[in-house]
């Protein structure tokens, strides 16, 4: 539910039954870090390191593997944890430490909340770590915050500062929210970063 929600949840175990399969060849990808990889030296993509979003939306395309739960609330549950609209879901599972970069987009160009994907009012709220930076560059509504500070293992140890805030106040990449996203498909954005443009008591 942040580099939180999305990202390193300890103590979750993917269930080896569910391997994503690689888009090319079938055969289970491997897991990197952040990535995913073939390790079919025959294959095409032997090598390449594959965002899990990207392999998954192909899938779809070919009708191998069912969509993600799209926007809405309640969220749907996974391993328990309530399933954020940025975390990717393949092979049956979400995949906690991935996040889908398109949906990202979509919510930092469109204002809609990372955790259940509806559109924000025109105050919304950040997560900000003790760097200032907010977690996952997008916002939230004020129960999705609630939502994810109550179940999300991560944020738990963050522990990071709530801010309600509008919009202008936000900096991307160092540059005001308004004049960013000015167009729904900016060119050359991510990955974005944001921070608030000044400290908000």
């Amino acid at each position: 539910m942040t580099r939180g929600i999305s990202a390193s949840i300890e103590g979750l175990v993917p269930d080896p039954g569910k391997s994503l399969p690689c888009p090319t060849c079938g055969q289970a990808l491997q897991e990197q870090d952040d990535w995913v990889a073939c390790g079919n030296d025959q294959c095409s993509m032997w090598g390449m390191s594959l965002s899990v979003w990207s392999v998954h939306r192909r899938l779809v395309a070919a009708g191998r593997d069912a969509p993600a739960p799209g926007a809405g609330w309640p969220r749907p549950l996974y391993d328990g944890l309530p399933h954020t609209y940025l975390t990717p879901v393949a092979a049956g599972r979400a995949w906690w430490r991935h996040v889908d970069a398109l949906r990202l987009e979509q919510c930092q160009t469109q204002w809609l909340c990372q955790v259940c994907g509806l559109r924000l009012e025109h105050q919304a709220w950040l997560l900000v770590d003790a760097g200032g930076l907010v977690l996952m560059s997008s916002a939230l509504h004020r129960r999705c915050v609630d939502l994810s500070m109550a179940r999300c293992p991560a944020l738990s140890i963050e522990q990071p500062t709530e801010r309600q805030v509008v919009r202008e106040q936000i900096l991307v990449n160092g540059r005001p929210w308004p004049l960013v996203y000015a167009t729904n498909r900016p060119e050359g954005i991510l990955p974005a970063l944001w921070t608030l443009a000044t400290p908000i008591a």
